[in-house]
This record gives structure tokens, sequence and C-alpha cells, in this order.
């Protein structure tokens, strides 16, 4: 049964924080693990706060493509909720990088390395610009951009 982990960070939300303060940025956090919430409501499925402003996603039963398919849909609705919430003159928008993994589990390749996986993951979407799912050599930036077309 192949499971999958998204490793999600609210880029630059640090200066959220430093504009309105913990408590709004609290806040702010909690209706983003709803929207996230939305999108991973299958049975086994499960959202937590990671730390700070990161997010992880555990799925059980869900293929690469799923993954990819959900992370993709989350980013969007961080972004959405950003778009509905703030006006560009305000703040910047709040955007997310997501990082995803995908394996078997086995003995030898446990959730833990899993989790690190997704995290490398994360940061490469952060290299190559943020606000994007990246999982490996799959970037669904590159899909988002093809439907846009």
């Amino acid at each position: 049964m192949e499971i999958a982990i998204l490793m999600i960070d609210l880029d630059d939300f640090k200066s959220y924080n430093d504009r309105y303060g913990h408590d709004k940025g609290d806040d702010y956090l909690r209706i983003v693990a709803g929207e996230l919430s939305k999108q991973a409501r299958r049975t086994g499925d499960m959202v937590a706060r990671y730390g700070g402003e990161e997010f992880v996603v555990l799925m059980q039963t869900c293929s690469l493509t799923n993954a990819l398919r959900i992370a993709e849909l989350m980013r969007a609705a961080i972004e959405r909720l950003s778009i509905e919430r703030f006006t560009l003159n305000s703040v910047e928008l709040i955007i997310a990088s997501i990082g995803c993994a995908v394996c078997i589990p086995t003995q030898d390749r446990a959730a833990k390395h899993l989790l690190i996986e997704a995290d490398k993951n994360m940061y490469m979407a952060k290299s190559l610009g943020k606000n994007r799912a990246y999982c490996g050599k799959t970037d669904l930036v590159e899909v988002r951009n093809e439907n846009a077309e």
C-alpha cells in the first residue's frame, strides 16, 4: 500500500506575523488548516501542523499522481484564500511551497525517510521559485501552466 506525505510551508509567512502579530498569524494558520483538511478528506488522511508555518499531510493508499494532484489543489486553495482575504496593497499574497514523497513502506524505508524526502522536495519547490508543488522530477507548475493555455 502506497503512502504519501506532503510537507507544506507558507512562503514568507514571517512577514505576516511581523505585520499583524502572532495571534492573527495563529488565526490565519487555523484557517489554512481548514482549507487543507477540505482537500485531504478521505478516511485515513491526516493534516497536522508540523511547526511554525509548516503543515504535514499523510495520505494512505495514495499514488504519486494523486498525491501531486492533491498537493496542487492545496496550493491553489492557499493562494485563493490569500487573494480573497487581502489586497496586494495590504500584504503580499500568502502562498505555499509543497514537497511530496510517496512510497510503499518497508522495514528498510520507514516513514521517517519519507518525511525527509518530502521536506527535501519542499525546499526544492522553494528554490524553483516558490508557490508550487514538487515531487522529485515531477513539478506541477508545468502542468498548471499547460492547463492555463
